[in-house]
């Protein structure tokens, strides 16, 4: 074997013999599966793509939030989806989407602006839920 590609040409790939095809959740299915695990389901980078159509389909399903400030959102999808996390009452999050500094998106700490209240109001739901389940 000379590198990963020829192990996903050869083994791998799909009609290959050790394919394993994906198994593939509904947005009610994912959202039930997060809530289970006593997590905050948010749709993390709207901006990078997500229709307003999608969007609604996942407040349909349940999602708690999205997340508004990301390193590669521009101040208009910024606003965008400001906007509808305010018109749905959904949380807003941000993060910088950086796995690391090896990562795909090595971003510096500090780089992406969060304003504390996307902590305060992860807090806030998270001490609502506890007092709804306990």
């Amino acid at each position: 074997m000379t590198g990963m590609q020829e192990a996903f040409d050869r083994f791998l790939g799909r009609d290959k013999a050790a394919f394993v095809p994906r198994y593939k959740l509904s947005p009610y299915e994912a959202v039930a599966a997060i809530e289970d695990a006593r997590g905050c389901p948010v749709l993390a980078h709207p901006g990078l793509g997500v229709s307003d159509h999608v969007i609604t389909g996942l407040i349909e399903a349940g999602i708690a939030g999205l997340e508004a400030y990301h390193n590669h959102h521009t101040p208009s999808n910024t606003r965008r989806i400001l906007r509808i996390a305010e018109e749905n009452g959904l949380l807003v999050t941000g993060g910088t989407d950086s796995h690391g500094p090896g990562g795909s998106h090595p971003v510096a700490i500090g780089e992406v602006d969060v304003p504390d209240s996307c902590a305060e109001g992860l807090v806030k739901w998270a001490e609502q839920r506890d007092s709804a389940v306990a």
